[in-house]
């Protein structure tokens, strides 16, 4: 019992606990905007991940529908068959976020000892 209740304070100690785990988006998902992130609208939207570098996303836009992303803000206009459409799209950003107990537990035993910390550990 003893090994048992040690095995699972070094496990609790050296572990680190998810709050927010970032989805999988390799093949890309369709779902409402707030789900993934609240400041995007309530609507059903297609949530990919970018895998090329930067701007490289907008530039495509403009070669492919022949606009100029900065006139428009963000609506292009799409024409499929007869109808006319807006393809509107926001970028955003979702991270694992973790808490590492090890570093806590160094920093308090630090101050308790009369030591600042003068880095932030994350």
């Amino acid at each position: 019992m003893r090994y048992f209740l040690l095995s699972i304070c070094f496990l609790f100690t050296f572990s680190c606990i998810p709050l927010a785990i970032a989805p999988d988006l390799k093949d890309g998902k369709v779902m409402k905007g707030k789900k993934f992130k609240r400041q995007l609208p309530n609507q059903y939207t297609y949530i990919f991940e970018d895998p090329k570098r930067a701007n490289e996303f907008y530039k495509y836009v403009n070669a492919k529908f022949q606009v100029d992303y900065d006139d428009i803000e963000g609506d292009v206009p799409v024409t499929i068959g007869e109808e006319k459409y807006f393809l509107t799209f926001y970028e955003a950003e979702k991270q694992t976020k973790t808490i590492n107990l090890i570093p806590m537990v160094i920093d308090a035993g630090l101050e308790k000892n009369g030591v600042s910390c003068t880095r932030r550990c994350s």
